[in-house]
């Protein structure tokens, strides 16, 4: 009889965006920028405020991450460092230096969003 190796589950993250009745998923994306939010998450839940202005809604963090943008274009629902403190969520497809960190489904269609950023682990 062969014996069976079973590997454990390991647990994963992804980056949770909650305002008051809604919550809002992401992997964050695998490239300097998004890894050193993910460890700042880790550390502390963010809260912040996102403010539409055109093309994006955006927020103010309370940190510098590493920021290195690269000319693109960017789809509506993606998660966006604009500088290196400041966060942005794609209205609507455009082009520009950003550094993609992660995309969210249903983009909310508000002016201004009170939104608790944090990480979630899968069991």
């Amino acid at each position: 009889m062969s014996e069976r190796i079973i590997e454990p589950i390991r647990p994963t993250a992804v980056m949770a965006m909650s305002t008051d009745d809604r919550t809002y998923y992401t992997h964050l994306e695998d490239n300097p920028s998004g890894n050193s939010f993910f460890e700042r998450l880790r550390i502390d839940a963010v809260d912040t405020q996102f403010i539409k202005d055109s093309d994006m809604m955006i927020a103010a963090l309370p940190f510098s991450l590493p920021f290195v943008p690269k000319e693109s274009v960017v789809s509506i629902g993606d998660v966006v460092l604009i500088s290196n403190d400041r966060i942005g969520i794609c209205l609507k497809n455009t082009a520009g230096s950003y550094v993609k960190i992660g995309r969210i489904r249903d983009v909310p269609d508000v002016d201004r969003l009170d939104v608790n950023l944090s990480l979630e682990w899968s069991e």
